[in-house]
């Protein structure tokens, strides 16, 4: 055993230079205030290195002393200076304090020191340095130096020189971090494993008299040691294995969804590729339509040139002809000119000229008009329904009127023809009024279309720069604002919308008002002031009254939909509110029903007592991701009016044709008088024609007949010349009618089929600027979609359809697919996406792909059986390794309690004994159950801790405990602790029958003071020994062991006291006990030196005793019952005094 041999002081307290050369158990008595406390708190500040955490000087200065001792102060700079009370030995001081050890056996011995430095200016000390000199046993004259005003403290630096040269020497600075451990390290004994947080507890409780508040406490803190099993690191190493496990699942989730946003993109790249093939094969289809039809009209052109150029040359020789034929005939007619019967023939053919054209005026005018007539059945064909039903049904019925009538197989009067003209008159008149007002109504239609569509394309290059989208007014009032200095900003661009599912809703309900303008409260009433004088510029824009925001309360209500919009603008904070924290989210028919105001994910409102189908918004404003949601339904928008102003083109085409037939048809029907009128006219140009042929062929009659032959021949042949020559003439007309019909068709500037055609071939090439592999797929889609129509113009349409439907699906996924991606990245922490990359579809596909690649190719997902297998065998491994561990320290535990108990059993106190009990702890016996288990049969654990293992009662609850010991992340602290596994109690058996005479459980707080005290200095004398010497018994093994008291036992008789002292000898325990004077009684019977101190002012006298066995012999005879010195001295008085009446008598 290592053991203290001396004590060194230099400049310390009142003392200059000062040996105290101690043995075995050491007791220091004195009266109050003369300095034991001193020597003690000089060991303390060694052994501690100066750490004040542990420092309790003048630890007395309780309920165990005096009141002025309670009233002292104590510093280790005042112990440095050597102030006391009022007085002050140094004004500054280097101080030494050493402690030398030495062990029994060999008498090899150590040096324990400090060197400290004081200063009055100061209010602290310096360490100078905390040294271990092994092999050197110091004296207060090794730290001084002579001079020639006597001895002085070295300097720390010669001091560490002079010591260093004895190997082994350790100096560890003027900071000694964990100096108390590597004393004990120094000073360990065999198999010893230092312990210096419980060492220095130990002695600091000791010095601190305090009464136990519990010995089931007092056991876990000073007797057992603190040997928790280490559950965190079994959950560990269950978690290691468990977590490769959840990796793998989260893995193959993660795998899930990322194919899943995988399949979006694709979905979006084919809708994407296919709504551009399906362009591509719309404006191809157009092209070779009016390609093909171009074609045509100049093959139809060419061959009517061919047919003009024929028929010109066939009219000029029939004219050559009849000029021939009638330039004969005049020269027979001069030769006869001179005749009385030529000149009249002459005058009747004049007038039968005359007449002759009268009735071809006739003619034409009657022919021209049933052409008019004719021309009902196309107007009929051409007709469409206009906005007032009734004109149309009677012009309709009209026309069809004249239509069976002009069919009609049998003959009609003119008059009855005239009759019917006249009943559609006013039918169609009214119904021209109603195309008109159609007509204007489809331009105006057309213009708005294409009004919007320009809107639509100015909005989609807004977005595509990044610009908020908002109506002209709005900016214009912003743009007017700003330049009067009043910041104005739209609702839209200071939020952000929550949950995308319920983004058409609240758009919806919100309506004109996200772009309600937020402006500075001292700003509000200028700016509204602003828009009222300009009212006619502004309207629908709207300013928010920011000057009453903050009456509104400022949190929405969580099922409201201001709950889906966030803010860090308070005025946008409150508008929102008021617009919207009492329309609350529903999703179910039932809570519509239920609400006053709601409304659901796919805008179904109720509001007012009514259930009601809202239209969600074309634009979505709110947020930075409006912007990615706009551009594809904008672009969708354009689509959609591109093919609207195409339909309302064609209607207005069709409206135009029937206004101009319709037009046509009632001018010339009001220019002509009718049908009768023409015929009667046509019949009677006809019968004056018929008068004068008649009289021309009387009197030609009268002339010779060969010359009237001949005459009769050529005028037939003229006739016949004529006739051949109008027919020619008419063929001539007709055929230019129809070649300049022909090339109106294919050179008109506005609808000839050139300049469509060209318009086609432009259109196609802004389409066809790709590259053949794209150029050849796309014409596989065309051949394909050819083959199931019969026609270009179904093959365009077809084409049309499926292009717009590929344009919504590309609208929907341009809007989910990024926010799918967006959310797979920010929940699985993938890294390297952006926003700008979710526009960019093949870059975000590829960065999908090579996410999906890493999962693929990560080495978890390979092995989940070998993992799950792995996974088992660790938990049951933990399982049974805790359990065995938890089993083996519990019975540790009881063994050592045993241990100490017995050591107890040779220690009378008043006829009783103290023994220390264990009990199993019944919150925990299901767990110990459990582990008893395991230790009898180890292979019991993969049963026990089955999914499919059937128990019952404390069985099945302690599974469920280790179970959740495991697993959860609960603290385990308590139940990790195999401490609390058991119940501690110090008991008292009396002697005479053995029974228990008191628990300290139940009488914790009551009893006279020694009943106090004997169990505290029993209890700490059990924890020091087991801390400094734990389960070692052989003397020669053992290292350092002492424990320290102040004003100690002064509550105790003889008796107890002298039972204690021999119990702290028995537990190998070097006791140091400060105690009054009446103590010395004891310590003479019990203590190997007796160091007794008095101090006279600034002097302190050390007298230093070593009672020898035969010493302690006599006064064990002379004071059997152990009594206070005071009183044996007074016995002693009075038996002196009757020996010497006895004599005299």
């Amino acid at each position: 055993m290592i053991s203290l041999s001396r004590i060194v002081f230099v400049n310390w307290y009142t003392f200059g230079m000062q040996d105290i050369d101690v043995r075995g158990s050491i007791g220091l008595v004195g009266p109050n205030g003369a300095g034991k406390s001193s020597i003690l708190d000089a060991i303390q500040v060694i052994i501690t290195g100066n750490n004040k955490n542990h420092l309790s000087l003048n630890a007395s200065s309780n309920q165990n002393a005096g009141p002025r001792k309670a009233d002292e102060k104590r510093s280790v700079r005042d112990y440095c200076l050597g102030k006391i009370q009022n007085d002050q030995l140094r004004p500054e001081s280097i101080t030494y304090l050493a402690l030398v050890f030495e062990r029994e056996h060999d008498k090899r011995c150590w040096t324990i020191g400090l060197g400290l430095s004081a200063r009055e200016q100061d209010s602290s000390e310096d360490i100078l340095c905390a040294f271990i000199a092994p092999g050197q046993s110091l004296r207060a004259e090794d730290f001084v130096a002579r001079g020639p005003d006597g001895p002085y403290p070295l300097d720390h630096e010669d001091l560490l020189v002079k010591l260093k040269r004895v190997p082994g020497f350790e100096n560890h600075g003027n900071r000694p971090t964990n100096f108390t451990k590597h004393v004990l390290d120094a000073l360990r004994g065999k198999h010893y494993k230092a312990e210096p947080k419980r060492f220095l507890s130990s002695i600091k409780s000791a010095l601190r008299f305090k009464e136990m508040e519990s010995a089931n406490q007092f056991v876990r803190n000073y007797l057992l040691d603190d040997d928790k099993i280490d559950i965190e690191a079994l959950r560990t190493s269950v978690a290691t294995w468990r977590g490769f496990q959840e990796k793998i699942e989260q893995l193959e989730e993660q795998r899930g969804v990322v194919l899943d946003v995988i399949n979006e993109y694709r979905s979006l790249i084919d809708s994407a590729l296919e709504q551009k093939s399906m362009r591509w094969v719309e404006r191809k289809a157009e092209r070779d339509r009016l390609e093909r039809h171009l074609s045509n009209l100049n093959k139809q052109l060419e061959a009517k040139r061919q047919e003009l150029s024929q028929l010109e040359a066939i009219l000029a020789s029939t004219r050559n002809r009849r000029q021939a034929t009638a330039d004969e005939i005049a020269d027979i007619s001069r030769s006869l000119a001179t005749n009385d019967l030529e000149l009249a023939i002459k005058d009747f053919k004049i007038q039968l000229e005359g007449a002759r054209k009268a009735e071809a005026e006739a003619q034409r005018h009657r022919d021209a008009y049933l052409l008019l007539l004719g021309s009902s059945t196309s107007i009929l064909s051409q007709m469409v329904q206009t906005y007032d039903k009734g004109q149309y049904i009677e012009a309709k019925t009209a026309f069809e009127a004249i239509v069976s009538r002009m069919d009609a197989s049998e003959k009609l009067t003119s008059r009855e023809v005239d009759l019917a003209v006249q009943n559609a008159m006013a039918p169609a008149e009214a119904y021209q009024g109603e195309l008109n007002k159609a007509f204007r109504n489809e331009a105006a239609r057309t213009h708005q279309f294409q009004a919007s569509l320009n809107e639509a394309r100015d909005q989609l290059r807004d977005v595509i720069a990044g610009k908020a989208l908002i109506r002209h007014q709005t900016q214009s009032l912003i743009d007017q604002l700003a330049a009067r200095d009043i910041e104005a900003t739209p609702v839209s661009t200071l939020v952000e919308v929550l949950d995308e599912e319920w983004r058409d809703a609240v758009e919806t309900i919100l309506g004109p008002a996200r772009e309600a303008l937020i402006v500075d409260p001292q700003d509000a009433r200028d700016a509204t002031s602003f828009m009222r004088q300009n009212r006619a510029d502004f309207v629908g824009c709207q300013i928010v009254n920011t000057t009453r925001t903050r009456e509104i309360d400022p949190e929405p209500r969580n099922d409201s939909l201001a709950a889906i919009l966030s803010t860090d603008n308070p005025h946008v904070r409150a508008f929102l509110n008021r617009r919207l924290n009492n329309v609350v989210r529903v999703k179910t028919e039932d809570e519509l029903l239920k609400v006053d105001r709601g409304i659901t994910p796919d805008c179904i409102a109720a509001s007012g007592g009514t259930i009601e189908v809202r239209r969600p918004v074309q634009q979505h404003l709110l947020g930075k991701d409006a912007q990615a949601l706009n551009r594809p339904l904008l672009e969708q928008r354009i689509a959609e009016l591109e093919l609207d102003i195409d339909r309302a083109n064609r209607r207005e085409e069709n409206l135009q044709t029937l206004v101009t037939a319709l037009r046509e048809f009632t001018a010339g029907v009001q220019k002509a008088e009718g049908l009768f009128p023409l015929e009667n006219a046509l019949s009677d140009a006809s019968r004056r024609t018929l008068d004068l042929e008649d009289n021309i062929r009387r009197l030609e009659s009268d002339r010779p007949v060969e010359v009237r032959e001949r005459l009769d021949d050529l005028q037939a042949d003229l006739e016949q010349l004529k006739e051949e020559e109008a027919e020619d003439e008419r063929k001539v007309r007709v055929a230019q009618h129809e070649l300049g019909k022909i090339d109106n068709q294919i050179t008109d500037t506005e609808t000839g089929a050139q300049i469509k055609t060209e318009a086609a071939r432009a259109a196609f090439d802004m389409v066809d600027d790709i590259s053949d592999d794209e150029r050849a797929s796309h014409q596989r889609d065309f051949d394909a979609l050819l083959e199931g129509f019969e026609n270009l113009p179904s093959l365009r349409e077809a084409a049309r359809t499926q292009g717009a439907a590929a344009a919504g699906r590309v609208a929907r996924l341009t809007g989910s697919a990024p926010v799918k991606a967006s959310t797979y990245a920010r929940d699985y922490d993938v890294p390297g996406w952006e926003p700008e990359l979710g526009q960019d579809h093949p870059a975000a596909l590829e960065w999908l792909k090579e996410s999906l690649a890493l999962i693929d190719n990560h080495h978890l997902t390979q092995y989940r059986e070998q993992v799950e297998t792995a996974r088992v065998t660790m938990e049951e491994t933990v399982r049974s390794d805790l359990l065995l561990k938890l089993y083996s320290r519990i019975d540790g535990a009881k063994a050592q309690i045993r241990n100490l108990s017995n050591q107890l059993r040779t220690r009378i106190f008043h006829r009783e004994r103290y023994e220390f009990t264990v009990k199993p702890n019944p919150a925990y016996h299901d767990i110990v159950q459990v582990a008893k288990r395991i230790r009898e049969n180890p292979a019991d654990v993969s049963t026990l801790f089955s999914p499919d293992a059937e128990l019952d009662g404390e069985i099945a609850r302690g599974v469920d405990k280790i179970r959740a010991m495991l697993e959860s992340g609960e603290d385990v602290s308590e139940i990790s602790d195999y401490r609390n596994y058991l119940r501690f109690d110090l008991i008292t058996r009396r002697i005479e029958d053995d029974e228990i005479a008191s628990e300290y459980s139940k009488r914790q707080g009551t009893g006279s003071g020694g009943e106090k005290q004997v169990p505290f200095y029993i209890a700490i004398s059990c924890a020091v020994a087991n801390t400094c010497h734990h389960k070692e018994t052989d003397r020669d093994k053992l290292g350092l062991g002492f424990v320290m008291f102040d004003e100690a036992f002064n509550k105790l008789d003889g008796a107890n006291t002298s039972a204690c002292l021999s119990l702290m000898s028995e537990f190998n325990l070097q006791a140091i006990v400060s105690a009054p004077f009446e103590k010395q009684l004891a310590f003479m019977e019990h203590m190997d030196t007796i160091i007794t101190v008095n101090r006279v002012d600034t002097y302190t006298q050390i007298d230093v005793e070593y009672p020898t066995d035969a010493g302690r012999a006599l006064f064990r005879d002379s004071n059997p019952g152990n009594v206070p010195l005071e009183e044996f001295l007074s016995q002693n008085q009075d038996e002196q005094q009757d020996n010497l009446i006895n004599a005299a008598e």
